[in-house]
């Protein structure tokens, strides 16, 4: 298992905390004070890490519909949200 910094997404630096943090601490970003619950912040970096393994999953699929001349691939509309919270991500697909 690899374990990843949650990180703020406008400065590029982990998120600080409590050493003991629980569910309902702060946490927040040391250069521009960002703050939120460590559930919160935990939930947020969940939700990056699955939209960004969905585009990868999705830019894999057209990748293998272009090179096939029996299948196609539309891609359907995604919401794109602005996080506040991030994970270094790179998918192994």
């Amino acid at each position: 298992m690899t374990i990843h910094d949650v990180k703020c997404a406008k400065c590029n630096v982990p998120i600080e905390g409590p050493v003991d943090a629980k569910p309902e601490s702060a946490v927040s970003c040391p250069v521009c004070g960002i703050s939120d619950t460590l559930e919160n912040v935990n939930r947020e970096a969940a939700e990056y890490v699955t939209s960004k393994a969905a585009d990868a999953l999705s830019d894999k699929l057209a990748g293998v519909a272009r090179g096939s001349k029996f299948m196609t691939y539309k891609q359907g509309p995604r919401n794109h949200k602005i996080y506040r919270f991030v994970v270094d991500y790179s998918p192994d697909l």
